[in-house]
């Protein structure tokens, strides 16, 4: 990226998200894909004998399923699952797969890059249909564009007529990569990381390149043979492992000094849930808000059903995220799907099916809603890694807070003290 930044030329990358990768893997695709890379005949009947004789329950608030047959996907926490999955990931990508740096991958995490926007775009519809064919799904909403040293009127790109969304930096692989081709978002995250707990291995290995540009600093090398301490003395610098102890220290004593009632309190093992007294808000953890399951006029899931740690479960006849949408319609198949396209002709913003006129966003994506489905709640402010700290409901991009909570991500409290 360096190297076409200081060309001055534009470098086009799209990352490429998988829905549910690890749980959309056809299971005769993996046999396949398994013989095709070489592996032994016994170990693929060995690991088809594991696939077969698996079975899956379903654990919530209210009970435990029966048992049931899972007949695709691989197992989830199994340490063969990510090796079994690049195998699959290596013969499904074979027809479509460039030298690096053109394309990387490491696991479901993709990156395609070309010098034109026009080649980049017919790239990602070469990797879909390879991948789709097969049983893998590109997703249209996390999939995403970036243009590095971009011109003026660059554009974007498309993905079977969508616009694919187009950000200025993504996170790869935990580094933050930006469309300028500079580093500096990258460093201030390292900055701030300095409350990472170290081990005594990884506090040597920083002490020993602090050293070395302190003695190139004052011109000596170790061939001068003066100890450390002077070094340090000299420098007046000191150990960098017991500033970033002091910065640990520093922040614990923040978290001492903090309200009593903020968010949650542990207390001998046992956290008390914010705000005290509401049953509504529960569980071991605090995990469970009842809260979202109430609608617009404050009832529980419509009256039509009820509600398991933060989730409606609707009766009969009845569904949707709270429950409001009833499974009778009074209307063609064609008069409903008018009703559900959007002002650029799409259908549910692509991230949900009509029914009645209506659209109702995909169960799996609990982020999306909206009447088109359009609104995205990753998109709402975000504190201490909790969207709306926890304290409120993401309404189509803007924090509703509750009562007593305010900020763009409910994170001060502004109710009595208890």
């Amino acid at each position: 990226m360096e190297k076409y930044r200081d060309g001055q030329k534009e470098l086009h990358c799209v990352f490429v998200d998988l829905e549910k990768a690890y749980d959309r893997v056809p299971r005769e695709e993996l046999w396949y894909c398994m013989r095709k890379s070489g592996v032994a005949e016994k170990y693929v009947r060995v690991v088809q004998d594991m696939y077969e004789r698996s079975r899956t329950v379903v654990r919530c608030a209210v009970g435990q399923t029966e048992e049931f047959k899972v007949g695709v996907g691989l197992h989830q926490g199994s340490a063969l699952s990510p090796f079994l999955f690049a195998i699959v990931m290596d013969q499904l990508s074979e027809e479509v797969r460039q030298e690096s740096p053109w394309t990387m991958m490491f696991a479901d995490d993709i990156v395609i890059c070309s010098e034109s926007r026009e080649q980049v775009e017919e790239n990602l519809e070469r990797w879909r249909f390879a991948l789709e064919r097969r049983g893998m799904k590109v997703s249209r909403s996390k999939t995403e564009y970036m243009c590095v040293n971009e011109r003026e009127g660059s554009g974007t790109i498309r993905l079977q007529g969508e616009e694919v969304k187009k950000v200025q930096e993504f996170k790869y692989l935990g580094s933050t990569v930006q469309s300028n081709g500079e580093c500096g978002k990258e460093v201030k995250k390292r900055v701030q990381a300095e409350t990472v707990s170290l081990r005594k291995r990884q506090e040597s290995e920083l002490e020993v390149a602090e050293l070395k540009m302190l003695r190139f600093s004052l011109g000596v090398t170790r061939l001068d043979r003066i100890r450390n301490e002077y070094i340090r003395g000299t420098a007046h610098v000191g150990r960098l492992g017991d500033k970033v102890r002091e910065a640990r220290l520093r922040w614990f004593g923040h978290v001492q000094r903090r309200e009593s009632d903020y968010i949650g309190q542990c207390a001998c093992g046992q956290c008390t849930c914010h705000p005290p007294g509401d049953s509504r808000v529960h569980g071991k953890n605090c995990e469970c808000d009842d809260r979202q399951c109430e609608d617009v006029n404050k009832d529980i899931c419509g009256g039509h059903g009820f509600c398991s740690c933060g989730r409606c479960i609707c009766s009969d006849g009845w569904f949707g995220k709270h429950c409001q949408f009833p499974r009778s319609c009074n209307m063609t198949d064609e008069q409903s799907k008018n009703l559900c396209e959007t002002a650029h002709g799409g259908m549910c913003s692509g991230k949900g099916s009509c029914h009645c006129g209506r659209c109702i966003c995909s169960p799996q994506e609990w982020y999306i809603s909206g009447d088109f489905c359009e609104c995205d709640d990753r998109e709402c402010d975000q504190h201490d890694g909790l969207i709306c700290t926890g304290n409120g409901m993401c309404n189509c991009g803007t924090c509703e807070c509750w009562d007593g909570w305010t900020g763009n991500a409910c994170e001060i409290w502004v109710g009595e003290e208890y």
